[in-house]
């Protein structure tokens, strides 16, 4: 987490849905009050690029001798998305996150593709849930003709979602969902950083739902991202993730007459 106490973020971002894999939605940068190590944000930097190919799309890594000049990150990828696909986006992440926060200005840096996310700072973060910190939000600018029964459908296809999310080890779900009379498919992703706890993870997931009625209230797609979890939904398939194929079909040797 970023306490507020130590660090000031700037940029609180909203975004209308926008396509592409590594479109950047959004950053954040902190102001420290204590000194900060610039080589040590280079080695954890370095150090998540050089694991970004990491099973499991996830890593946390530190720098320091454990005092005031310690710098932690992490860095997580969509559950659904390949290893190569995630080293891209790390990388590209690690590189932009030095051009919006420059080390000789700034401490901590966040930054939110959609693939992705990155971030550094001179606190804690590892295993902690961060539901303080202002979201990256984006809205589709499509709306339900029917808003009163498509928030109610989507609330409860929403705490489903959690709540499977929460149960995985991997911290990661999909689902399907109907959601208009019209018997019309919502798909929803959710995911948190695997260091939470089930009741952690529940706890951040549950708090980007509530975003969504209060700033995309009825809209057909939405992507919420905290620090610590991301949802998403759409009426199109958001996963990568492809079903496995069927098992061959075994069939008796033909005997011969």
């Amino acid at each position: 987490m970023y306490p507020l106490s130590s660090i000031v973020f700037c940029f609180v971002v909203l975004l209308t849905l926008l396509g592409g894999g590594t479109s950047q939605l959004g950053y954040r940068c902190g102001d420290s009050l204590v000194h900060h190590n610039e080589n040590n944000i280079k080695i954890v930097l370095d150090d998540l690029v050089s694991n970004a190919t990491r099973p499991g799309g996830f890593y946390k890594t530190k720098a320091g001798s454990g005092g005031s000049n310690t710098v932690y990150g992490r860095f997580i990828c969509r559950g659904d998305i390949s290893l190569a696909d995630c080293q891209s986006c790390i990388e590209d992440a690690a590189k932009e996150v030095l051009v919006l926060c420059p080390l000789a200005e700034k401490a901590a840096g966040r930054i939110f593709y959609r693939q992705c996310t990155l971030d550094y700072s001179s606190n804690p973060m590892f295993g902690i849930e961060d539901i303080y910190t202002a979201p990256v939000v984006s809205c589709d600018s499509q709306i339900s003709s029917e808003p009163q029964r498509f928030m109610g459908l989507l609330k409860n296809a929403l705490n489903r979602m959690a709540d499977a999310v929460a149960a995985t080890s991997g911290k990661f779900a999909t689902l399907e969902a109907n959601v208009s009379s019209a018997s019309k498919t919502m798909y929803l992703l959710g995911q948190c950083t695997p260091d939470l706890s089930k009741s952690e993870c529940g706890s951040c997931l549950e708090a980007g739902i509530r975003f969504v009625p209060q700033l995309c209230y009825s809209t057909l797609g939405a992507e919420i991202i905290l620090a610590s979890c991301h949802i998403k939904y759409d009426m199109y398939p958001l996963s990568k993730i492809l079903p496995s194929p069927p098992a061959p079909i075994r069939r008796p040797p033909v005997k011969g007459n």
